[in-house]
């Protein structure tokens, strides 16, 4: 198992959360979160669990995912999220970038000068993670998104450089 195609599949997690119903057709991740259950974000603000999955290598548990917003609107609204990834391995600084840049890729609405400024912004935010360790994305509206390691502020993603819409990538 290469820790390159681990990366890769890190942000698929987000596609499969978003795509889930609102009710919650996730699937069941190990751990105290329930469907219904709300989390402190970042900000503080409370907001209730939309969803959570694990993914799985080989039948390897890779990380954790929750997905927590207001589940009454649909994903893409423009309201606060927060997407916290609990990694069960360990995944170098550089495999997160470069599968970063290349998931992106896979979208085509994102242009090589837009996955280019992300990478620009995100990439120097990442740090290697080893299990056990946790990524939070909170999306801010107006304000652009957090990431946090462990709970400790990584960087922000403005809304909008160069003309690109970067907090919206993700």
């Amino acid at each position: 198992m290469t820790r390159l195609l681990l990366c890769k599949l890190l942000w698929n997690v987000l596609f499969l959360l978003a795509a889930s119903a609102p009710s919650g057709s996730f699937a069941h991740a190990e751990g105290s979160l329930r469907e219904g259950s709300r989390i402190e974000s970042p900000s503080s603000t409370p907001l209730p669990l939309r969803g959570k999955a694990t993914f799985r290598y080989y039948g390897f548990a890779v990380y954790d995912a929750t997905l927590s917003m207001d589940r009454s609107v649909d994903v893409e609204s423009d309201v606060p999220k927060v997407l916290q990834l609990h990694y069960r391995v360990a995944i170098k600084k550089q495999d997160l970038c470069s599968s970063t840049k290349e998931i992106l890729r896979t979208n085509p609405a994102h242009s090589e000068k837009a996955i280019q400024a992300t990478a620009e912004i995100v990439c120097p935010m990442f740090v290697d993670v080893t299990a056990g360790d946790a990524y939070t994305l909170e999306y801010i509206p107006g304000a652009g998104s957090k990431l946090l390691l462990n709970g400790i502020e990584q960087g922000r993603i403005p809304i909008i450089s160069e003309g690109v819409e970067v907090s919206k990538m993700f």
